[in-house]
């Protein structure tokens, strides 16, 4: 019995591929972004700590632990749903 013929899928356009590395490049840039905002917290770290009158450096770390922990909260949930889009996108 012979194979059933298939056609291969026609060439993606060169507008499909540019939404592809925009989404890519945006994603990217919302991790980068992330880790910035982080690392801004750090820079006033001691100005916060002589404010609240806190002289422990242990004590300090937990206020850029908190951010990350916060960042931490939205993006768990936010991965849940991720493979439905990512297959929408695929399909689309």
């Amino acid at each position: 019995m012979a194979a059933p013929v298939t056609t291969p899928p026609p060439p993606r356009s060169i507008r499909e591929r540019m939404h592809e590395a925009v989404f890519v490049l945006v994603l990217c840039l919302a991790q980068f972004l992330s880790l910035v905002a982080m690392n801004q917290t750090v820079a006033p770290m001691l100005i916060l700590a002589e404010y609240f009158r806190i002289g422990d450096y242990g004590n300090l770390s937990w206020f850029s632990a908190a951010y990350s922990m916060t960042v931490g909260t939205f993006i768990l949930p936010a991965g849940i749903p991720s493979p439905y889009f990512l297959s929408w996108f695929e399909h689309s």
